[in-house]
């Protein structure tokens, strides 16, 4: 049997797939991305982002690892029950969880400082363009 999870150098190859889309497009975010149990595998913050940014990219990927869901479904009312008591639930998009071909979770990347809309894109772009999926 397989172990079922997100190795770092598999994080690390999705963080750096983020920056090098971030770069070309001349913009800069925060990049969290954690483990299927919510576990901290890398971050990585490009200059010129807002004080908060590094501490929401962790948030929204740490919710996304915790729900298995995008932090925009749970921003949108998929929530149950357990996710109220997450004591930093995130109302923003840009967190996703990360998926392997067979459907497990493997873990979340989390992407801050730009619109929402705009975190959640870089942060799906950069998973789908390393190989792995999202739902």
């Amino acid at each position: 049997m397989k172990p079922i999870g997100l190795t770092t150098t598999q994080a690390i190859e999705i963080a750096l797939e983020a920056e090098s889309l971030l770069e070309k497009a001349g913009k800069v975010a925060s990049i969290y991305i954690c483990d299927r149990h919510q576990a901290h595998l890398i971050s990585l913050t490009m200059g010129g982002v807002k004080l908060a940014s590094t501490a929401i990219a962790g948030n929204k990927a740490r919710q996304s690892a915790y729900t298995g869901k995008s932090t925009r479904q749970t921003r949108d009312g998929n929530v149950s029950p357990e996710v109220l008591g997450l004591a930093q639930l995130v109302p923003w998009a840009g967190g996703v969880p990360i998926y392997d071909e067979e459907g497990n979770l493997l873990g979340a990347i989390g992407v801050s400082n730009l619109s929402e809309d705009e975190d959640e894109q870089y942060a799906t772009e950069s998973v789908r363009k390393s190989y792995r999926t999202t739902k």
